[in-house]
């Protein structure tokens, strides 16, 4: 709402003020009322964070903002989600994103009924994989602007790890679509409209021929 209206200056102060939040590279999932602890029990919030910059960027054109204040603390949140931080939230050794907190609900579909998580998702989501990619994606551009080669370098062969695991363990070639959840050799088809954001994000991960027929599954089911 504030970048297509143009209020830049409400724009760098909301991204400001939840960067000011980050620890141990992830957001809150919920902003807490005075005196209690936040909540940071989400997998996608701080994937959507990225994404904002990414369109304020683009917007604004504000690359000094971007430089000084939010990109340290971006290449920070790569670098915990890489080597772990909360909820077992890590990238595997195949280069997708994992996630595996018991009792816990860490992607969007996130109700809860007392200690009972009703959709748990754990393992590798296929939401999750798409924010990663478009993630890495972003940070290898921002690092391209910001004159910044080894973080380019980096970011780059992280998004290309993930990309290949994605197209070989996530297609469901008997459905035309995606997987909702891989994990441990299992694969989950239950149909969701997690998948749509591998198709919707400004970077996708997909292989050529393969957004047409994932839509049109999609559009079928809905």
């Amino acid at each position: 709402m504030t970048l297509v209206t143009g209020r830049y200056n409400i724009a760098r102060q909301i991204l400001e003020a939840y960067s000011e939040h980050l620890d141990q590279g992830l957001l809150p999932n919920r902003f807490p009322d005075a005196g209690e602890t936040p909540e940071y029990n989400t997998a996608d919030a701080t994937l959507w964070f990225i994404e904002a910059i990414r369109a304020f960027l683009d917007y604004s054109g504000d690359e000094a903002f971007v430089r000084e204040r939010l990109y340290p603390k971006l290449k920070d949140i790569i670098d915990w989600h890489v080597r772990g931080t909360r909820y077992g939230i890590h990238v595997d050794a195949d280069g997708l994103f994992s996630v595996r907190g018991t009792g816990v609900q860490l992607t969007w579909m996130d109700a809860k009924v007392g200690e009972y998580v009703v959709t748990p998702r754990p393992g590798k989501p296929v939401e999750i994989q798409a924010l990663w990619y478009n993630s890495l994606r972003i940070m290898q551009d921002f690092a391209v602007r910001f004159s910044d080669p080894s973080s380019e370098a980096l970011f780059a062969g992280l998004a290309d790890e993930a990309k290949q695991a994605f197209n070989t363990r996530f297609w469901n070639p008997s459905a035309g679509c995606l997987y909702d959840v891989v994990e441990n050799g299992h694969s989950d088809g239950s149909m969701r409209p997690n998948q749509i954001f591998a198709v919707s994000l400004p970077h996708s991960m997909l292989r050529p021929k393969k957004p047409a027929p994932l839509c049109r599954r999609c559009r079928l089911n809905s």
